[in-house]
C-alpha cells in the first residue's frame, strides 16, 4: 500500500497491530474449523501395497525423531539465525504504547484492560532474548512478510548508501547504510539518530556548520565499519554453515523425489523455509547481526578530504509530501560542473533526503525512507507475493496425492495449498490496486482483513496436518537414500 494514501493513511502501525489481532484471534477459530474438519472424516484404510508406519525407532533406519530432529534444526537455522533485528531501542516501546493508548482513551473498560496487558507485554519485549524469540515465531507463523520486510530495508539501505556517496562519503558502504537505517548511531551528547533519514539530515547539519573551516570533511568509513563488526555478533562462517545446512537438506529432499521415495509433509514445509530464507538471506547479506548497542559519532571520527564541497549541502528539509523527481541526480547536482538550471534546483531539495513510508513509525519496515516510497513499496508487496506462492507450490506438488489416516485430511491439505497460492497472489493484486485507485480505502481495509484471517486459517491447518501426518506416514519415508556411485555417470 502506498505511503500516505489508501486505507492505511497516516495510522500504519497501529493498522498492522489490528492485523496482528486478527492473527491472533484467527488462530484458535482455525483450530476449531480445522478439528471439525476432520471429525466429519472416516479412518482412511489404505491398500496393501501402500505400507504405512507410525513411530520408527532408530539408529538401524532413518528413525522418526532424525527426521523430526533434522527438520526442526533446519527450521530454527532459517527463522532464528537469519533473522537480523534493529539496534535496540527501549523508547519506541514507549512512544508507540503512549500513542495507542492516546488514540483509544474513550474506549471501554475492556478495551482499557487488555490495553493494559498489551503495554505489559510490550515492556516484556523490550529484552534482547524475548524480542528475538518473537521474531522466530513471526518469522514461522509467516516467513512471507519477513521477505517483505527484508526486501524494503534493501531498498531504503540502497537509497541511503545512494545518499551518503552523493554527499561526498565516497567510502560508505551498504553494511553501514544498513546500520544507520537500523538506528545505529548515536550522538556524544546522547541524542539518538534513529534511522537512516535522521541520519543523513544530522549529516547535512554538520557539514554546513563546518564548511567554514576551508576543508571538507569525511566520515572515517573504515574504522566506523570496523566498529560495527566488532559489536555484531555473527559473522560470515555462521552464514556460510546456515547456507551449506540448508542447501544439504533440499538437496536431499529433491534426490528423494528423483528416487521416488517418500517424503513427509514435514521436510516439505522446511523446504518452503528455506526458499524464504535465501531470499531473505540475499536482502539482509550485508545487515550487521544481533547488534545490541549503538556507535557514538565523536570528533575523531571525522577526516579531512582534499575535494572542498563548497555549498554542496546548503538545501533545506524536504517537506513530507514531496513527490517531484528531477531529471539530474543528486550525486550531479553535488558534484557536476555543468550549471544547473532554476527548476532543477527547485527539485534537488526533494531528492536531498529520502522520504519516509509512515513520518510517525517506530518501526520496521514503515521507519525506512526512500526516495520513491511509491516504487518501494508495491516491489515489497509484489517479491512477498512471490514468495508466498512459491511457498504453497512447494507444499502442494510433492504432496497433492498424499493421504492421511482421516479421509477428509487430503482435501483440507488440497485446500490449505490453494488458499496460501491464491491469497498471496491477490495480496499483491491488492497492492497494485490500492497504488493505482487512491479513493478505495476503506473497501480495501475490509478485503485485506478478510484475505489475511484466512491466510491465517490456512497456515494452522498446514500446521495441523504436518502433526497429524505422523500418525500414518509411506513406509519408504524411513528409507534411506541410495548414495551409490552407480547413479552417476563415469568411465569404466
Amino acid at each position: 500500500m502506498a505511503p500516505g494514501s489508501g486505507f492505511l493513511g497516516k495510522e500504519q502501525e497501529f493498522v498492522i497491530l489490528y492485523f496482528f489481532i486478527l492473527g491472533a484471534v484467527s488462530i484458535p477459530l482455525a483450530v476449531i474449523l480445522i478439528v471439525i474438519t476432520l471429525h466429519l472424516g472416516h479412518t482412511t484404510h489404505f491398500s496393501p501395497s501402500d505400507k504405512r508406519l507410525s513411530y520408527v525407532s532408530g539408529p538401524d533406519s532413518r528413525g522418526t525423531m532424525d527426521l523430526i530432529w533434522t527438520c526442526l534444526s533446519t527450521v530454527f537455522t532459517c527463522v532464528y539465525v537469519s533473522v537480523h533485528v534493529d539496534v535496540p531501542d527501549d523508547s519506541k516501546s514507549k512512544q508507540f504504547l503512549e500513542g495507542l493508548q492516546k488514540k483509544n482513551e474513550k474506549r471501554g473498560v475492556i478495551f482499557q484492560f487488555l490495553l493494559k496487558c498489551f503495554g505489559y507485554v510490550c515492556r516484556f519485549t523490550a529484552t534482547s532474548l524475548f524480542r528475538r524469540t518473537l521474531w522466530m515465531l513471526f518469522n514461522i507463523f509467516a516467513p512471507e512478510l519477513v521477505v517483505f520486510i527484508a526486501v524494503i530495508e534493501k531498498a531504503s539501505a540502497k537509497d541511503t548508501l545512494l545518499a551518503m556517496r552523493a554527499r561526498g562519503q565516497r567510502k560508505w558502504t551498504s553494511r553501514l547504510a544498513f546500520f544507520a537505517d537500523m538506528g545505529g548511531f548515536e550522538m556524544e551528547d546522547g541524542t539518538h539518530l534513529e534511522d537512516g533519514r535522521r541520519f543523513l539530515k544530522w549529516l547535512d547539519e554538520t557539514l554546513v556548520k563546518r564548511k567554514d573551516e576551508g576543508k571538507g570533511l569525511e566520515l572515517d568509513a573504515v574504522g566506523i565499519e570496523k566498529d560495527v563488526n566488532d559489536r555484531s555478533k555473527q559473522d560470515t562462517v555462521v552464514k556460510l554453515f546456515t547456507v551449506c545446512q540448508a542447501s544439504w537438506f533440499f538437496i536431499q529432499c529433491v534426490v528423494r523425489l528423483a528416487e521416488r521415495r517418500g517424503i513427509s509433509e514435514l521436510e516439505v514445509a522446511t523446504c518452503a523455509y528455506i526458499a524464504c530464507t535465501v531470499i531473505t538471506y540475499s536482502c539482509w547479506l550485508h545487515k550487521p547481526y544481533d547488534v545490541k548497542e549503538r556507535v557514538i559519532v565523536r570528533d575523531g571520527l571525522w577526516v579531512s578530504r582534499h575535494t572542498v564541497l563548497a555549498d554542496a549541502v546548503e538545501w533545506e528539509r524536504a517537506p513530507t509530501n514531496a513527490t517531484a523527481v528531477s531529471c539530474v541526480s543528486l550525486d550531479d547536482a553535488l558534484y557536476s560542473r555543468v550549471p544547473i538550471t532554476d527548476e532543477e534546483k527547485e527539485h534537488i531539495p526533494s531528492l536531498s533526503l529520502p522520504q519516509k513510508l509512515d513520518e510517525k513509525a517506530r518501526y520496521t519496515p514503515l521507519n525506512r525512507a526512500f526516495f520513491n516510497p511509491k516504487k518501494a513499496w508495491p516491489l515489497g508487496c509484489y517479491i512477498a507475493g512471490l514468495a508466498g506462492a512459491i511457498v504453497g507450490f512447494i507444499h502442494a506438488i510433492p504432496l497433492w496425492n498424499t493421504l492421511f489416516i482421516i479421509t477428509t485430511g487430503q482435501w483440507l491439505w488440497r485446500a490449505c495449498c490453494l488458499i496460501q497460492i491464491i491469497l498471496t497472489i491477490f495480496a499483491t493484486v491488492i497492492a497494485f490496486i490500492e497504488d493505482r485507485f487512491k479513493n478505495i480505502g476503506n473497501r480495501l481495509f475490509f478485503l485485506t482483513a478478510i484475505v489475511a484471517f484466512l491466510f491465517c486459517v490456512s497456515r494452522v491447518g498446514i500446521f495441523i496436518l504436518i502433526g497429524l501426518s505422523f500418525w500414518s506416514l509411506p513406509a519408504s519415508v524411513y528409507t534411506d537414500i541410495d548414495w551409490s556411485w552407480s547413479a552417476v555417470p563415469h568411465f569404466h
